[in-house]
């Protein structure tokens, strides 16, 4: 997936997407040109901007996605590691959340 295409199908400048998603314009860049694997906060963060999974955003098509499904993929873990970790959906969320608060009272 193009993400810089992306971003400039929402008429944003990467400075305006780095700050929305708290890193540096440099380091964006480099997400951008594939030089720099993005965090899995990144990657939620730029799936709920451009409104496009995780999977799109790394080059997974519809049909693949379908295959691939991220989620589908962590809900396979056995019983035994998932007790020992917390809900990751729920945790991603939390997190996007918290830190949308944060950037509105800014």
């Amino acid at each position: 997936m193009d993400l810089s295409k992306l971003r400039k199908e929402k008429n944003m400048t990467q400075q305006e997407v780095a700050d929305y998603l708290g890193i540096n314009r440099s380091v964006l860049s480099l997400i951008e040109n594939r030089e720099r694997e993005m965090t899995p906060l990144v990657l939620f963060k730029l799936s709920r901007l451009y409104d496009i999974s995780p999977e799109q955003l790394y080059g997974f098509s519809p049909e693949e996605e379908a295959e691939n499904n991220f989620y589908r993929d962590f809900e396979k873990l056995d019983a035994e590691v998932l007790e020992k970790m917390p809900d990751f959906r729920s945790w991603i969320e939390d997190i996007l959340l918290l830190e949308e608060l944060i950037h509105d009272k800014k």
